[in-house]
């Protein structure tokens, strides 16, 4: 027998985040980008959610809910003391799992993932009689569960972010951080230049995470081989400038699927949203189709695909290229063939490889991983 969970209501943004943005812990107010209207004391119970997200037996919502709590507890305790944990303790495993967790189980990014899937397969399927342009035009290739997909695919690469430094910005004295249906924002303003495909790929190189934890405080994730926070010393800085400020809180206009939320007039909600608006992706996947080549056998066609990445020409008085990274960057713009993509950390990538080999003998749990490279280089 199938049993359906009683709890309808997945949240995809989960009440104990949303509710630091509140200031009765039950409403917030949210900003409609598709409607273009404020709506002020919205019941926080009602924010980000679908039916039936995770599924109707329930499963995955309970396993949600299991690993929210101790998340949750971390999230406070960076709130209250305003420190952040060691690099590669637990608590620093579970920052990056809570920072990837709520990139990948958006509505966002389940529908990114049909609209990538879509496109593919039309692409694919072109040249296929059995699959006429008029029929294909009628019909959506969808995966049949894209939430728990992404969840599953985010829990065996969240480590890969470990080795990015990170900080806490607090807000700068009158201002105050927005925040989204999409929080989560990955950047990089190495290869912003660089528009053919997605440059926000967990290993990339330049690759910056901004994800607002309250009005007052943001966490950053930045590879920091290329870029310096000012003052490079400290682990929680405040923002320098209001315009900081404005060019940080139009990542969430730029990021989110139909609302930011905001906690007072301090978020100064319209000149962000009215600056921010023409940044919006129009688009949430693209495919890239190479020219046809002809064969021995008949033809080839190369096929791409990429995320679209949030693009805003973001420019920070406090976040400052590296004199290598400069150098690199004007390389990498000379006219020439260039690799596609750029690994930080290539030796990340193949501790992260050669643990999934572990796990899959059954060696390791994949929550291991901190344990898998202790053991590695202490050996």
């Amino acid at each position: 027998m199938f049993l359906v969970a009683e709890n309808k209501k997945h949240h995809y943004v989960p009440r104990f985040y949303l509710r630091h943005f509140t200031a009765d812990g039950r409403s917030l107010s949210l900003y409609n980008l598709g409607r273009d209207i404020v709506i002020g004391n919205a019941n926080l119970k009602n924010q980000c959610y679908r039916d039936y997200m995770y599924g109707k037996d329930g499963k995955q919502e309970g396993s949600l809910s299991l690993m929210e709590g101790a998340l949750a507890e971390l999230l406070r305790r960076i709130l209250t003391y305003r420190v952040l944990p060691p690099p590669w303790s637990p608590d620093h495993e579970s920052l990056c799992v809570l920072t990837l967790l709520q990139n990948a189980r958006t509505a966002y990014a389940s529908d990114a993932m049909d609209e990538f899937s879509d496109k593919m397969w039309k692409q694919v399927l072109k040249k296929d009689s059995r699959f006429p342009p008029a029929m294909m035009e009628k019909v959506r290739v969808v995966n049949t569960d894209p939430a728990n997909f992404a969840i599953v695919t985010m829990l065996r690469l969240y480590h890969l972010i470990m080795d990015l430094d990170y900080r806490l910005l607090l807000a700068h004295e009158g201002s105050e951080f927005i925040t989204s249906d999409n929080p989560v924002v990955l950047y990089n303003q190495l290869l912003e230049f660089e528009s053919m495909g997605s440059n926000t790929g967990l290993a990339s190189k330049g690759l910056q995470i901004f994800f607002p934890l309250s009005p007052k405080v943001m966490l950053t994730f930045f590879d920091r081989y290329v870029y310096a926070f000012v003052p490079r010393q400290s682990i929680v800085a405040p923002v320098p400038t209001r315009e900081d400020m404005n060019q940080l809180n139009a990542l969430q206009v730029a990021s989110a699927l139909e609302n930011v939320y905001f906690s007072s007039a301090a978020a100064d909600i319209y000149r962000i949203v009215t600056r921010a608006k023409p940044r919006r992706r129009n688009r949430k996947a693209k495919i890239i189709v190479l020219p046809e080549k002809q064969t021995e056998t008949g033809s080839s066609q190369l096929i791409g695909g990429s995320r679209e990445d949030v693009r805003t020409n973001l420019s920070l008085t406090f976040v400052k290229l590296l004199k290598p990274a400069k150098r690199w960057q004007a390389e990498r713009k000379k006219p020439g063939l260039k690799p596609v993509t750029v690994v930080r950390n290539p030796g990340m990538v193949r501790d992260h490889e050669l643990f999934h080999e572990a796990v899959d003998a059954k060696r390791y749990q994949p929550t291991e991983f901190v344990r898998f490279v202790r053991e590695k280089y202490d050996a």
